[in-house]
């Protein structure tokens, strides 16, 4: 099991544009004892590079309070993670399907 802090600060993130969470993004939520949110409302486009963004597989989300909610492929991954926090400062935590992260990238983009 990922070792992640449960609370406000982590979620399970998932794209809206698939409609429904995948039931292995449920199973992961219940596990980790934090809540699934979609990822329709992307309002911080321009925070990270794209090519940081992919290479690390994570997308800044929306704001979360005072912070960026980032969802990563693999958010027990330190590497990812610092390489996102020269952008994003203490992000918080999300976790989504590369594949979806990589839609988003390429609808950012676009």
């Amino acid at each position: 099991m990922i070792d992640m802090p449960a609370g406000p600060s982590a979620c399970v993130a998932t794209s809206a544009i698939v409609g429904v969470y995948p039931p292995a993004l449920k199973i992961l939520a219940n596990q980790l004892g934090i809540t699934t949110a979609a990822t329709q409302d992307l309002v911080t486009k321009g925070l990270l590079p794209a090519k940081v963004g992919l290479e690390a597989a994570a997308i800044p989300v929306r704001f979360q309070g005072s912070s960026v909610l980032v969802a990563f492929a693999d958010p027990s991954d330190d590497g990812a993670i610092a390489a996102v926090t020269p952008y994003v400062e203490s992000p918080a935590l999300a976790v989504a399907e590369l594949t979806h992260i990589e839609m988003l990238w390429r609808r950012v983009a676009a």
